[in-house]
């Protein structure tokens, strides 16, 4: 039990659509426009200490739910659907505990939505664990990379992966200090 782990007290969703001034070809299909999810989510620590984060992510269902049955209105629709749901998932959540922690809590529940590919789960999940990611990183004002290891965060990567990375902690592989640069390969 450490009194820098968090509970939710608000979280919200909104989308935001653009038009492209050009259609974008991409996975095999012509794309004229995009919805973008934004979530806010408020935390609470056990010390009392309120903030909220951001995070955002576009609902490319083009790539994350690819489909020669259902048409790509649907699936959009379907994920903007499950945002819905996966909001009502966290405010339901009671407990204090890291956002890893949380993930892991959640990692059920999202297996079991809305009949659809898991990477568009995924995709529709990533702006609210942004969100929770940022908001407890200001929580504790610090960037969250820096709440990846203690005291904040020492679990065996083990419970969260498999045997292979007994004894490892997250925090040996995460920078806490931005670089200037990175290879980047696309």
């Amino acid at each position: 039990m450490r009194t820098t782990d968090v509970t939710f007290r608000d979280v919200q969703h909104s989308f935001e659509h653009h038009a492209y001034r050009t259609p974008l070809k991409f996975g095999g299909q012509t794309m004229t426009a995009c919805t973008v999810l934004n979530v806010t989510m408020t935390v609470e620590s056990r010390a009392g200490k309120v903030a909220t984060g951001f995070g955002s992510m576009p609902l490319n269902n083009t790539w994350a739910w690819p489909s020669k049955t259902v048409s790509s209105n649907e699936t959009l629709e379907r994920m903007k659907q499950s945002a819905g749901i996966i909001s009502k998932l966290y405010q339901s959540i009671n407990d204090f505990a890291h956002p890893i922690r949380h993930a892991k809590q959640l990692e059920l529940s999202l297996d079991r939505i809305a009949e659809m590919p898991q990477l568009a789960v995924l995709v529709v999940n990533s702006a609210f664990d942004a969100a929770l990611h940022d908001a407890f990183g200001k929580v504790h004002g610090l960037n969250c990379y820096k709440t990846y290891g203690p005291p904040f965060f020492d679990d065996d990567l083990s419970e969260y992966l498999d045997e292979r990375f007994a004894g490892l902690k997250l925090n040996q592989f995460l920078r806490t200090i931005p670089v200037a640069t990175l290879p980047l390969y696309h």
